[in-house]
This record gives C-alpha cells, structure tokens and sequence, in this order.
C-alpha cells in the first residue's frame, strides 16, 4: 500500500513540498506512488511520474473530512504492465472529502482525477493532457477553473519542462516562491513543480 509513501489515519497532518516519486509501484487502488489518510494536507512542488498500478491511482487520498490543498503538482504517466492505462488515474479522491488544486498538471492516465461520490474538488489552472478522460469516477462535485488544454512537453525525466511546453507562464500566483528545484517561480509562474528557465552556458575563457 502506497508504492512510494503511506500515512496513516492516525497523523495529524502532512506537508510535504520539493518531492518526487519516480517510477514507483502499487496495486488495486492502494496509490502507486502514495496512500495519503492524514487528517490535513498540504503539498508544493511535488513530481509523480512514471507509475506502475495494478489499477487505480498513483496518488489516493482516503481519510474522511480530510482538508488536502496541492500547489503546483506534476502527475504523469500512470500506467499498467506494458504501457496500457485502462483503469487507472493520476489521482483518486475517495473521501468522503475536499480537495483544493492549484496550477497543476495532471496527464497521461487513464482518468486525471476520479472523485468518489461525497468528495469535492475544486481545481483552478490545471493544465490537462493524453488523459482518456480529465474527471470522473462517481463524480462528487467539482469546478474546474482556468484549465489549460496543452502539449506539457515533458524532458526526458517526465517531470521537468521544456522550452516547447504549455505550461510555461500560464499558471497564477499563489505565493509559491520557488519551484521543486529552488528555482525562482516569476509573477505569472509555470504551471506544475518545474519552473522553466533557459540556461545559457558561456564557454570557459583564458587568457
């Protein structure tokens, strides 16, 4: 349970910021990459890439009344054995609870954001890409504002931008000053955990 993290129902709370979970495994429904039951939750700058599901979510959030605020997520690519995601998600709202998402990217599963009756989810800049559907499962309420409908165009690390990407400048700002990398995030800041800047490197000069 919880292929790369599990906190239990007991725990007060999680905040969790600057993390990646890469090429992580789990099976039915138990979060590939992270099972999250604590009572309140916040995450910045967290990466999800590249996991491996028997079904179901790469991250799950199952502890009733929970209060979950995510800034500047990167979900990608959950998938089965041999590349199929038929069944999966990037992120499973079991609840009953609410779950507030900022300014991130939620792409490559078979559904971005399944949200059992009695949760609800308000999802605002959410940048959605290659899901065979954004929302469902037995949909409690949701509002998705702003979203941005985008080729990501991922780095070879699946997590990372680059200069080709969607998201680039298309987020909001929420008071999220630095990115998964300490990367300064500007006024209108990129959408998911990478801030993308363009490196310039001068070559070395002696005389």
């Amino acid at each position: 349970m919880g292929g790369g993290l599990q906190v239990t129902f007991d725990s007060p709370g999680l905040v969790m910021e600057d993390t990646k979970f890469i090429g992580n495994s789990g099976g039915y429904d138990w979060g590939g990459a992270m099972l999250v039951d604590a009572q309140a939750i916040t995450m910045k700058n967290v990466a999800v890439a590249d996991t491996l599901v028997t079904s179901g979510g790469a991250i799950v959030f199952s502890n009733p009344d929970s209060t979950i605020e995510l800034y500047h997520l990167t979900v990608n690519d959950t998938h089965l054995q041999g590349g199929a995601r038929t069944g999966t998600s990037g992120i499973h709202i079991k609840g009953p609870t609410i779950v507030n998402i900022w300014n991130s990217m939620i792409t490559n599963h078979g559904t971005g954001v399944e949200i059992n009756a009695g949760s609800a989810c308000s999802l605002d800049h959410t940048l959605w890409f290659g899901n065979a559907q954004n929302i469902d499962g037995d949909v409690g309420s949701y509002a998705d504002y702003y979203p941005v409908s985008s080729d990501p165009a991922y780095a070879v690390d699946r997590y990372h931008l680059t200069a080709a990407s969607g998201a680039i400048n298309h987020g909001a700002d929420r008071l999220v000053l630095h990115d998964i990398d300490g990367d300064t995030r500007v006024s209108l800041p990129d959408i998911g955990a990478d801030e993308f800047w363009e490196h310039i490197y001068l070559p070395n000069i002696t005389r």
